[in-house]
């Protein structure tokens, strides 16, 4: 990257997704790529001005839920 902030708003959200999976790692899960993508995706929409469907139910998905405004801090 020839940006550093690039690189800086990388290691941020990357941060953030290893933190929520610690959580998720504490209650005996793991978050799987695809799961972590899916999220990601739907943050990139919500900051678009989207409104993506999220799911509510398990406390595994609301921990995913709950990374999207993470991410977008």
């Amino acid at each position: 990257m020839k940006d550093p902030f690039f690189g800086y708003l990388m290691a941020v959200i990357e941060k953030e997704i290893a933190q929520a999976d610690a959580e998720t790692k504490e209650r005996s899960r793991r978050f799987t790529d695809s799961q972590v993508r899916s999220t990601l995706v739907k943050a990139i929409k919500t900051a678009r001005g989207g409104k993506p469907a999220i799911p509510a139910g398990s406390e595994h998905k609301r921990l995913l839920a709950d990374l999207i405004p993470r991410i977008l801090r």
